[in-house]
């Protein structure tokens, strides 16, 4: 499968769904979500960026609407009890034991590369593992950062100026960077975390000093 729109991979996905029976479907959306689908984008790299670390910027011209990449599934977490901001909750994870214990291992580094899908799923994305072009969106930066609750407006105006991507949820198991304004060669390419994110990301931090 080639490049392809959201409305096509969101019509694609919606007619494979149904035709597994209702108690499946939950089953089929894991599976979808743990496995990176045949497709083939090549529009962005990896390299130092600016902003922080390395960064992800366009191989080609964008324009807006386009998907550019996806978010990678290295490790699927699972919340069984929907709890996962709380202390001791429960989880599993649907991967190799390589990734796992490596994930063990860094959990809260690594949680700040998971994208939640929904109430019961992360998906995790190793930042070392890049070398794919159709699945470099846990790579993209952002372009403003919260430190608090009192600057929670500033973050969201800033970073609704600076973003030319975001994030988008396609039948709640694929998460697709698309571009929401014309992208130029060699832009980077940079996307909201929300507020929320920084805010764990602060936490983090502190609980690490």
């Amino acid at each position: 499968m080639d490049g392809v729109s959201v409305n096509e991979l969101t019509e694609f996905l919606t007619k494979t769904l149904k035709t597994f029976p209702n108690d499946q479907i939950q089953y089929r959306k894991e599976q979808m979500m743990s496995n990176k689908i045949p497709i083939n984008i090549d529009k962005s790299y990896v390299k130092e960026s600016k902003i922080h670390g390395n960064g992800l910027f366009a191989k080609v011209n964008i324009t807006e609407g386009e998907i550019i990449t996806f978010y990678p599934c290295d490790v699927l977490a699972f919340y069984p009890d929907k709890n996962r901001i709380k202390d001791g909750h429960k989880y599993g994870l649907i991967c190799s034991d390589e990734l796992a214990n490596k994930y063990k291992k860094n959990k809260d580094y690594y949680n700040c590369y998971a994208y939640d899908v929904n109430d019961s799923y992360s998906i995790i994305g190793f930042p070392e593992i890049n070398d794919n072009p159709s699945y470099l969106g846990h790579i993209c930066n952002d372009g403003a950062r919260g430190h608090s609750e009192k600057d929670k407006d500033i973050y969201n105006t800033v970073t609704s100026i600076k973003s030319n991507a975001r994030f988008k949820i396609i039948c709640d198991c694929i998460v697709a960077v698309v571009a929401v304004k014309d992208i130029n060669i060699d832009e980077e390419i940079l996307v909201p975390y929300t507020h929320g994110y920084w805010m764990y990301y602060e936490k983090r931090n502190k609980k690490l000093i």
